[in-house]
């Protein structure tokens, strides 16, 4: 079977890609599909979370296998094969590709239709629009209030003012 899925951005409404894959594939083969067609860097953390019918999130799918926590189920990328998870017209999926911005792809299968033996997937079949930016920085990170800096922090910075001050003065012994 081949699945058609779509994927909307809230950031760009021209944005719109339709990938099509098979169900013997891995999340890990749409994740690198969508990285490869936006242009994003291959090496940031992205997820995927199964979702219900109102786009909340249930089961998170990640790119590096997580060890359990309780009561938190996560799957690996690279072993979960679509037929195990996805089963119906209109399933629902969330790609986060900026985990720090929570920034995401809005993702739906639109299609399931029989193998092609011909072609080779995953594939893009529509194009559309730019894709978002994959990283959102809002610029230089600020500099701490003083009263987060620690005691540890203001000595040592003080010391080192200190040392500084009396560079050009003789050693007395």
């Amino acid at each position: 079977m081949i699945y058609k899925f779509r994927l909307l951005s809230s950031e760009n409404d021209d944005f719109v890609r339709d990938f099509e894959v098979s169900a013997s594939q891995t999340f890990y083969d749409l994740h690198m599909a969508i990285q490869k067609n936006c242009k994003f860097d291959p090496s940031q953390i992205a997820s995927f979370f199964l979702c219900n019918n109102d786009w909340e999130k249930e089961t998170e799918i990640t790119l590096f296998e997580i060890p359990e926590e309780q009561g938190k189920v996560t799957l690996a990328m690279e072993k979960s094969v679509f037929l195990d998870y996805i089963n119906e017209i209109k399933q629902k999926l969330i790609y986060i590709f900026d985990v720090f911005n929570e920034r995401t792809f809005f993702i739906e299968l639109v299609g399931i239709r029989d193998d092609d033996t011909s072609t080779i997937y995953p594939r893009c079949t529509l194009s559309e629009g730019s894709p978002p930016v994959q990283i959102m920085l809002d610029g230089p990170l600020p500099k701490p209030e003083r009263s987060e800096i620690s005691d540890e922090e203001e000595l040592n910075e003080s010391n080192e003012d200190e040392s500084l001050e009396g560079e050009d003065e003789p050693i007395e012994e």
